[in-house]
């Protein structure tokens, strides 16, 4: 079974490389993904590990990787920053100004 799977993968492979058209050439990877997806073992059963809590806030970063956020422009605190107080600004009828764009 694996062999011929290999087989069918080696001319979808050929028939992709011919491919004149666009769709043709997706239609062919799209075959080798599934004829991949057939020998990989349990594909169904895959599961990835969770980024461990606190990994977003920036309490679990290692040095190195606070220094290349710090190198790429970016900021790394121990606490969350707080948010933004929103301004408002004043209006001649004390109206609008609100959350929608269209509050005027």
């Amino acid at each position: 079974m694996r062999q011929e799977i290999i087989a069918e993968l080696k001319q979808e492979l050929h028939r992709m490389e011919v491919a004149s058209q666009p769709h043709e050439f997706e239609k062919h990877l799209y075959a080798m993904e599934r004829l991949l997806g057939l020998l990989k073992p349990e594909a169904g059963s895959v599961q990835y590990p969770a980024p461990p809590a606190g990994a977003q806030d920036g309490r679990l970063l290692s040095e190195e990787d606070r220094m290349m956020l710090e190198q790429m422009g970016g900021k790394v605190s121990e606490t969350k920053p707080a948010p933004p107080a929103r301004e408002t600004l004043r209006t001649d009828d004390g109206f609008g100004n609100g959350e929608s764009l269209f509050d005027f």
